[in-house]
């Protein structure tokens, strides 16, 4: 028996035309290393062509994400390679019908469920379609503000009769393929914070205090050290004296910091301040 969110499909999912495994190298290792989808081959093996996978182990119970990730690569070799998909398959979880796997007009998988009218799953007019990731609600790819960043784009792609969006990155190569442009902007900005942000912040995709240089942050902790030792001493009984000269090096080193900082216009330094007293309680 196997957990709720186990799926096992069975069944074969097939391109219009052979795709030649050389020019898809990478997704059909991707596939061989699932263990789950069984590649169908075209010619007599002299020039090998990927006509499709079938899935046929009784036994492939996976999580989901297992199987949409399968499916996302199929979707990925149909859509660089110009291939139209079809789909012969069915879900199953735990003994229980999921429905038919089924291909819209633009080559995206959806799961037709029973009862489901078909049409409107292959015209993307659905609510409960997977796209190979689970559904979201809406609300969930709002975009207050889109980040700076030349390194990952947008650009429209072509799936049938309607229009994808690729999320393209330099460091990363293809990103995400959404259907729509709100969506595009959310998984942009989602792959901006996982692997181009040093850390998380709300207000830029570069932390404050790299922006005041390696010398000016040593004087800052040092100044902060001194003050802590300061107040130490005067925190004893009777060691004030003791707080005097850590106090005085504190002051030299903030002004020593001072010197440091870039030449930014006044507001520039606002922001910077701002940035800063939000990365100090975000540490908290």
């Amino acid at each position: 028996m196997s957990r709720e969110d186990d799926l096992l499909l069975t069944g074969s999912v097939a391109f219009d035309a052979p795709v030649p495994l050389s020019s898809v190298e990478a997704e059909y290792s991707e596939i061989l290393r699932s263990q789950l989808a069984v590649p169908t081959y075209a010619g007599d093996g002299t020039v090998p062509a990927l006509t499709g996978v079938e899935f046929t182990d009784p036994d492939a119970w996976w999580d989901c994400g297992v199987w949409f990730g399968i499916l996302h690569t199929l979707e990925t070799i149909a859509r660089r390679h110009s291939r139209t998909l079809s789909a012969n398959a069915s879900f199953a979880s735990d003994g229980r019908g999921r429905g038919h796997l089924l291909v819209d007009a633009g080559g995206h998988f959806h799961l037709c469920a029973e009862g489901d009218d078909a049409e409107s799953h292959r015209t993307r007019m659905c609510t409960s379609c997977l796209h190979c990731y689970p559904p979201h609600a809406d609300g969930t790819f709002e975009v207050a503000e889109e980040s700076e960043n030349d390194t990952v784009r947008l650009s429209a792609a072509s799936a049938g009769p309607f229009t994808n969006f690729l999320v393209h990155c330099d460091d990363h190569g293809e990103v995400a393929c959404p259907p729509s442009h709100k969506e595009a902007l959310f998984r942009r900005e989602q792959h901006l914070l996982e692997q181009h942000t040093p850390h998380p912040l709300p207000l830029g995709a570069v932390a404050a205090s790299d922006v005041l240089g390696q010398d000016c942050l040593n004087h800052i902790a040092f100044a902060a050290r001194q003050l802590r030792d300061a107040r130490y001493y005067v925190r004893q009984a009777g060691m004030g004296g003791g707080a005097v000269r850590p106090r005085n090096e504190a002051r030299a080193a903030a002004r020593r910091a001072l010197a440091e900082l870039p030449e930014l216009p006044p507001e520039q330094l606002t922001e910077l301040l701002l940035q800063l007293l939000v990365e100090q309680h975000a540490g908290r």
